[in-house]
């Protein structure tokens, strides 16, 4: 599962440092920015694979268009071997005093804000709106944010539009707080998907396609979910835990899944570039009913300079939904520009 957070970290602490600044003036700026993921994991149950990861590049243009409002635009697309140059995002918006608010192809908030959850492989399970038995996409089609951070805190809303139903209508609500060195923040969200696909086809061929006619599923399904994160900042370590509870009601099945997930994660500066990191996650009732998962992950992350780093990680899961408990493991290599 990706991380969304780890990548945003990047940005604000080195990536927009060594963006590739393209245009700059009075008026605005366009920069350049990405990364290249190159990951090697063995997973209990599979052959070891070395793949590029969730390797992206984008840009971002921030225009003034007077002294109290500026433009912005953002366009961001996959890099990987599995989904080269396809969009992963793709918005437009403004920005002043009263926040910033962005429409088009864009991440669910719970994506965004994500918690405490600090694994580079196998963590994120926790996340209970993109976990299995939920299965929220983390990108919607039409989301339309807004963020507004001031010195009592930050909030953040979105809502995406479901397009007539070719797309789920997601709605959510995030905000925090810091005190010194203790954050505090959560949210809550609803999600309602009707939308249709294609789950087969029949063996009767339509003589005019020369196909076998499409069969079409159509959902019907609410998902609600509530988040609580606080965590504790210090100069060589931090420490955290998050708490999800989240609700899926099958209407067309007359069944609700009702899921409860805690996370508690650190990590230690063990030297200037050197940093040790892990964390415990548990979710109750993962998938169906009675059927617990556990994962306990650590890692290790040495960066060799703002923009470029590796890192090993070694996951021990038990997943009631499997006959075996699984011992996972994985190393990798990221540059950011």
């Amino acid at each position: 599962m990706k991380k969304t957070l780890v990548a945003l970290a990047v940005l604000v602490a080195a990536g927009s440092v060594n963006a590739a600044e393209v245009f700059k003036s009075d008026e605005g700026s366009v920069d350049f920015y990405g990364q290249l993921r190159q990951e090697l994991k063995k997973n209990d149950d599979n052959d070891a694979t070395l793949k590029s990861g969730s390797s992206r590049a984008g840009v971002k243009v921030n225009y003034k268009a007077s002294d109290d409002l500026s433009v912005l635009g953002l366009i961001e697309f996959n890099i990987n071997d599995t989904a080269a140059f396809t969009t992963r995002k793709h918005t437009v918006g403004l920005s002043g005093d009263f926040g910033t608010v962005t429409v088009g192809k864009d991440s669910i908030l719970t994506d965004d804000v994500w918690g405490v959850e600090n694994s580079y492989f196998y963590g994120g399970t926790s996340v209970l709106p993109e976990a299995d038995g939920f299965g929220v996409n983390w990108l919607q089609q039409a989301m339309v944010k807004y963020v507004l951070e001031a010195e009592a805190g930050w909030l953040k809303a979105a809502y995406s539009y479901d397009n007539g139903d070719a797309n789920p209508t997601t709605f959510e609500v995030f905000a925090g707080t810091t005190f010194d060195a203790i954050s505090v923040y959560g949210g809550l969200g609803l999600i309602t998907d009707k939308t249709t696909s294609t789950t087969g086809y029949s063996t009767t061929i339509d003589p005019k396609t020369g196909m076998g006619t499409a069969i079409k599923s159509t959902k019907d399904s609410e998902i609600k979910h509530v988040m609580l994160t606080v965590s504790y900042a210090a100069d060589k370590f931090d420490v955290g835990a998050t708490y999800w509870h989240a609700e899926n009601e099958n209407k067309k099945a007359n069944y609700t899944l009702k899921t409860d997930s805690l996370v508690v994660a650190g990590s230690y500066m063990a030297a200037d570039k050197t940093k040790l990191y892990g964390g415990y996650e548990f979710v109750g009732d993962y998938q169906a009913a009675d059927k617990d998962f556990t994962n306990l992950y650590a890692g290790v992350e040495y960066k060799l300079s703002g923009w470029a780093r590796v890192y090993a990680e070694l996951a021990l899961q038990d997943d009631d939904n499997k006959a075996d408990k699984e011992n996972n493991y994985g190393i990798g290599a990221r540059v950011y520009w």
